[in-house]
């Protein structure tokens, strides 16, 4: 199934933040990121609310 693969590639990334000091994984920003980007969303505010719809 590719979207495990792409997943499982997401998560070999190296996550720089403090320990303690974030919310969300960085692999599911990333691919929130990602799904903001190919619904043509034009900033972080906009994907915001977009996977806020999604999830509801």
């Amino acid at each position: 199934m590719m979207t495990t693969r792409f997943l499982d590639h997401i998560k070999e990334i190296e996550d720089h933040r403090i320990v303690g000091m974030t919310t969300y994984p960085l692999d599911e920003v990333l691919f929130t990121v990602l799904v903001g980007l190919l619904c043509r969303v034009e900033d972080f505010d906009e994907i915001e609310m977009l996977c806020g719809d999604q999830l509801d």
